[in-house]
């Protein structure tokens, strides 16, 4: 299994994982992509905000190359021809929130998804296939239904998801701790790829927020008002997760973890089917 956290994009193939998958989505959107032109591929990413649009437009392009690969080691004879490239795309995401910040997002990703689907008509075809977002994922009370995608890389499936907290993959502080990073322009977090067997975090720099020994000094209560774009809807343990967070950040320095430049990547390495071992690497890959 591979976790896409909040602010992240994943690609894996079926060789790689069965499943990928994200969850804690209350006004945020996981959007799902799978192509198989010789490999199944699968793009996942947890959007917080309407953003990301180079981001998301990678992430489409990411399958135009890949496929573009898988087709010349595959050593086709000059007068084959791969057509169009058949992408599926699965939405899910957001609520009636009071202040309509689920249905920004939701028509930002539609509409742009939109456009890409007519600008690259030459070469792709995007198939709606899920779409479960703002007032269609809300349980009429002003809850979302579904928080969390999976799909399966394999079949193509997807499924509404829940993921346990020891399940998450590794360093879930230290990629939440993106989330409080003042990096200037938002982009989504390259953390797999299809040619590295591997979940790598880019350095970034973070720091505590001044008012951290505050935050958590409070109840939940206003701890989720303060913290959160949806309170009344958070799950149990948004409260617990935040506070780890804020502890990490309050207990590390950047320099400890991506040296004192920040030049040096974390990387951890898949052992089995969802334990991760931290390794070094040379480099560092963006998105």
């Amino acid at each position: 299994m591979l976790y896409v956290a909040q602010g992240e994009v994943g690609h894996a193939t079926s060789s790689q994982c069965e499943v990928v998958v994200s969850d804690q989505a209350t006004t945020c959107h996981i959007i799902a992509l799978r192509s198989c032109s010789y490999l199944p591929l699968v793009s996942l990413a947890h959007v917080d905000g309407a953003c990301y649009e180079d981001c998301i437009r990678r992430m489409v392009r990411y399958h135009l190359d890949f496929a573009a690969v898988e087709h010349r080691d595959e050593k086709k004879t000059e007068h084959s021809s791969p057509g169009k490239l058949v992408v599926e795309v699965h939405v899910v995401g957001g609520f009636e929130d009071a202040d309509g910040t689920s249905r920004n997002i939701s028509t930002f990703l539609i509409s742009l998804l939109d456009r890409i689907a007519y600008e690259e008509s030459d070469s792709i075809r995007l198939v709606l296939k899920t779409c479960a977002i703002s007032s269609m994922n809300d349980n009429g009370h002003g809850c979302p239904i579904g928080r969390g995608l999976g799909i399966n890389c394999i079949s193509g499936d997807v499924f509404l998801a829940k993921v346990a907290h020891q399940m998450r993959g590794p360093a879930v502080e230290l990629r939440s701790a993106r989330i409080w990073s003042n990096s200037g322009v938002k982009q989504l977090s390259l953390v797999h790829e299809p040619f590295y067997n591997s979940i790598s975090i880019d350095p970034f720099h973070f720091e505590p927020p001044s008012c951290a020994g505050t935050l958590l000094s409070l109840s939940d209560k206003m701890l989720l008002k303060l913290t959160s774009t949806s309170p009344e809807v958070e799950e149990d343990d948004f409260c617990d997760g935040i506070r780890s967070t804020l502890r990490f950040m309050s207990g590390v320095r950047t320099s400890d973890i991506f040296g004192r430049n920040l030049t040096h990547p974390v990387t951890f390495g898949r052992i089995g089917t969802n334990d991760w071992k931290l390794r070094e690497v040379s480099s560092a890959k963006g998105q």
